[in-house]
């Protein structure tokens, strides 16, 4: 794990440090930083995050009840592996809820949130081109979660971040094969476009276009069980 932590928690998260370090470590797994199989400790979370270990332990507890994270020893902690049964699982679950949060979003954005959605983009192509991991990660969950959270469902985005968690760590498997080219980008854009003509069934197809050409993708790399 690289020495600095480069997540802080967001204005919306609890003032508590518990509640802060659960929000930077969700923010860790749901953007990839941290991969599968990859081994943390409470203390050297507690160093990197500049925290004391007690708030780090109570986040990895609430992780851990959720099954986001696996406890290996009393202070080993282990991001779990993703096999190709969970993977489609959780894709099919994407597509489900992801769809349904972009249609509810659609009439509370306009064009400056296109403008935004552009810009991020812009941002994602350019790591993509770069072979930047973990800007590409970022800048993905950037532009998804932009849209999402337009559609001012709460309880639905939690749905939804719960799939990512899941799923975030893996998508570094995507690495460098996928990451190198510009097909993810090129899906962002149909979404935006479907966006803003306002067309459900448009916007209905992009996102599951975009989701399944990623779950392919990543189900190429995984182990059948």
């Amino acid at each position: 794990m690289p020495v600095s932590w480069p997540f802080k928690p967001p204005k919306s998260a609890s003032n508590t440090l518990t509640g802060q370090a659960d929000s930077m470590l969700r923010q860790a797994i749901i953007s990839g930083y941290l991969r599968p199989g990859e081994r943390l400790t409470m203390r050297g979370l507690a160093q990197d995050m500049g925290m004391s270990v007690t708030p780090i332990r109570e986040a990895i507890q609430n992780l851990i009840s959720e099954h986001v994270l696996l406890m290996q020893s009393p202070k080993t902690i282990i991001v779990p592996r993703i096999d190709k049964v969970a993977c489609f699982e959780v894709f099919q679950i994407r597509i489900a809820l992801e769809t349904l949060a972009a249609i509810q979003a659609m009439p509370n954005l306009g064009a400056v949130d296109f403008q935004r959605l552009r810009v991020i983009n812009a941002r994602h192509r350019e790591s993509l081109e770069r072979c930047d991991i973990g800007k590409v990660l970022k800048s993905n969950n950037d532009f998804h979660f932009s849209i999402y959270g337009a559609a001012a469902m709460p309880r639905l985005l939690n749905l939804i971040e719960t799939q990512w968690l899941r799923i975030g760590p893996t998508l570094n498997l995507l690495h460098p094969d996928y990451v190198g080219g510009l097909t993810g980008n090129d899906h962002h854009e149909l979404i935006i476009r479907a966006l803003e003509k306002g067309s459900i069934p448009q916007v209905r197809d992009t996102i599951s276009r975009a989701l399944v050409c990623a779950q392919n993708e990543i189900m190429k790399r995984l182990p059948n069980a």
